[in-house]
């Protein structure tokens, strides 16, 4: 899905990227909404969706994530 540079750019952001995604997953409480978000992400390969990222992730949490409280 990314090459070249914007591969090169993934690969820079991962170390503050990668913590903030674990920390909003596991912070939903649903194993739910983050299988949703792999399962979604994964089977986005179509390079015109890599701008629809936040909404996939969105849409999980709104579906999955259990109720604050």
């Amino acid at each position: 899905m990314f090459e070249g540079p914007e591969l090169e750019k993934l690969k820079a952001a991962q170390g503050t990227q990668r913590p903030m995604t674990v920390n909003g997953c596991t912070g939903l409480g649903s194993i739910e909404a983050a299988a949703c978000q792999v399962a979604a992400l994964d089977a986005a390969t179509d390079k015109t969706l890599k701008s629809s990222i936040s909404d996939i992730m969105r849409v999980c949490i709104e579906k999955y994530a259990k109720p604050a409280g």
